[in-house]
């Protein structure tokens, strides 16, 4: 059946059946029934040092599944289109949820709204008050991780991109991330990289995010030769203004991120680079997301000088709006060749991973600024600049 003609029930059977292949994947020859009792018991043999060798190739088979990408761009295909606001307006007619936030969606998915709900501050207090498990997106909602790209840097060294949710288990590391940091501090033959470079997106200052941001960060000092993490919130004034400072000209940006912003040492270069191909009301947008790209590209690169095999993850709370722009940004920028069949598998991850973890699409504002950078610029343009700027 085309995905045209789909109704919501034929959809949603469709969507379970996925999921039950990605459990099927994930769980492997284990002798559990479900994700979320997969991490359980290995976040006890974690917690109680029990199978040490066993734990950390697990840990690293979950955190590098091959083949979960894969199935989410299966899926994603089939709601596909090259019309982003065409994948909305079909999703949404044969009954799919935009967002998280209304009753319909809540009694509809009962699971991922409550786990969702423990992931604020007052799903948090309330939590705590009735004894209710910490929010836990890999584990308890089953938001699964996996491998998204291995690159090669120029000087040699190797970098494996994964996507996955925030690796904490309410607001402390979760016992499968330590895992894998106390491996490569061992320098275990079981985990063959020398650092993980995390970029944090989530929002330091928030009051639910906030102590997960801090959590994650402190990892740095514990880690200090092995986990590499940078913050880069994506919902602060200067990266998330209002509609009308938004339609303020170029050259006001530019000074505003000159006075108020320190680490992109590329701002003029992205200045002139989107003055000369981006016209009208999207020069903004497309400054804003090139000055971020940038940002997480250096910060690789600096770790890469003294590292030779990194892993390197880009994550929100759930690796899903946020990330999921900054991830997909990423691939497109960064490819040496974009064929019309690697941007449609693009694409179509992007919405599966929402739709697979949360039964949603992926929130349009959190993707609008990957889709300005899709539509005002070439992608031999932007991949020539990221290469000028010797950021390859």
């Amino acid at each position: 059946m085309r995905h045209e003609n789909m109704c919501k029930e034929d959809l949603t059977h469709l969507l379970h059946q996925y999921k039950a292949k990605e459990r099927s994947l994930v769980i492997g020859k284990e002798h559990v029934s479900s994700i979320e009792d997969l991490y359980a018991v290995l976040r006890q043999k974690i917690q109680r040092n029990e199978d040490k060798e066993e734990c950390q190739k697990r840990v690293l088979s979950l955190f590098l599944n091959p083949d979960i990408f894969f199935l989410y761009v299966e899926f994603g295909k089939k709601i596909y289109n090259k019309n982003f606001d065409t994948i909305y307006t079909n999703a949404i007619k044969r009954g799919l949820y935009q967002n998280d936030f209304s009753p319909c969606y809540f009694f509809s998915n009962k699971k991922v709204a409550i786990g969702a709900l423990l992931s604020t501050f007052f799903g948090t207090c309330v939590g705590k008050v009735f004894s209710v498990p910490p929010y836990d997106p890999r584990g308890k909602l089953e938001n699964c991780s996996g491998l998204l790209s291995q690159e090669v840097l120029e000087q040699g060294q190797e970098v494996t991109t994964f996507f996955t949710p925030t690796i904490t288990l309410g607001n402390e590391p979760a016992p499968e991330a330590l895992c894998l940091l106390d491996a490569i501090k061992e320098k275990s033959p079981h985990v063959p990289y020398d650092g993980w470079v995390y970029i944090n997106l989530q929002n330091r200052a928030a009051v639910d995010e906030g102590p997960r941001a801090e959590a994650i960060m402190e990892l740095g000092k514990h880690y200090n030769d092995q986990f590499f993490p940078l913050s880069l919130s994506v919902d602060d004034s200067f990266y998330r203004p209002s509609e009308k400072e938004d339609k303020k000209p170029l050259d006001e940006a530019y000074m505003q991120y000159a006075q108020q912003h320190t680490g992109c040492s590329y701002v003029e270069q992205i200045y002139d680079f989107v003055k000369e191909r981006v016209k009208g009301c999207e020069q903004r947008i497309v400054f804003r997301e090139i000055i971020q790209l940038v940002l997480i590209r250096q910060h690789l690169l600096e770790v890469a000088k003294k590292k030779k095999k990194l892993l390197f993850s880009v994550v929100c709370k759930e690796g899903m709006d946020r990330a999921g722009n900054k991830n997909s940004a990423l691939l497109w920028a960064l490819s040496k060749e974009m064929t019309e069949e690697k941007e449609k598998e693009i694409i179509s991850f992007l919405h599966a991973r929402a739709l697979f973890c949360r039964f949603r699409l992926v929130k349009r504002e959190r993707v609008e600024p990957f889709l300005a950078l899709m539509r005002n610029l070439k992608h031999n343009e932007i991949h020539a600049f990221f290469k000028e700027a010797a950021l390859l």
